[in-house]
């Protein structure tokens, strides 16, 4: 799970230019498993979304999603990361959903409809649909999470670990999908 190679960054700037991200696999550090360190630089001024996509597997739209449930555990390492989950579809990116890191792990699941994403902040509207296409004849999907963070006017650094991804669907895919998406990784419930 969180393999390097299994996974991409998708920049997304907004204000001042000059911020930046990079995220990487730390063995043994997640929740259960490993996890998916993700560290933001913010220059003075600017913003970022670091958009995390799980590129080992790609929903091929066979049947219309009425709704998906994405579920992430995260804690910040040092100061705080605002993310959420997000969706890549023919090279368009769409944010759903927001929250803050916490000092240690806490589980957050969305239910999401294709309207409740919306493209980057900063993106212009014109260059891509409202929502991404969750019809049956939309392109292919890929999932994943984003982290943002801004400043007024002053740099600094935010790292946040992210865990225990999962995704799954309104109608349900084909075995075989939901057999990809489990690689992702097991959740186990805390007792």
């Amino acid at each position: 799970m969180f393999k390097d190679s299994d996974w991409f960054v998708h920049e997304s700037y907004f204000y001042t230019p000059g911020s930046s991200s990079v995220a990487s696999q730390a063995v043994g550090s997640g929740f259960t498993g490993n996890a998916r360190v993700v560290q933001n630089m913010i220059s003075p001024g600017g913003g970022i979304y670091s958009i995390n996509i799980y590129s080992a597997y790609t929903w091929n739209a066979s049947a219309a999603i009425t709704d998906l449930t994405m579920s992430i555990e995260a804690r910040s390492v040092s100061s705080l990361q605002a993310f959420g989950f997000a969706i890549e579809q023919g090279g368009k990116y769409w944010l759903g959903g927001y929250q803050l890191t916490t000092p240690s792990y806490a589980a957050y699941t969305l239910s999401l409809t294709a309207a409740d994403f919306v493209p980057p902040f900063g993106i212009d509207p014109a260059s891509q649909p409202v929502a991404p296409d969750f019809s049956g004849a939309g392109a292919p999907i890929r999932f994943g999470f984003y982290t943002g963070n801004s400043s007024t006017g002053t740099p600094y650094s935010t790292i946040a670990s992210y865990s225990d991804f999962t995704v799954s669907f309104v109608p349900a895919p084909s075995a075989a999908g939901a057999l990809a998406l489990a690689a992702l990784g097991a959740r186990r419930r805390r007792r």
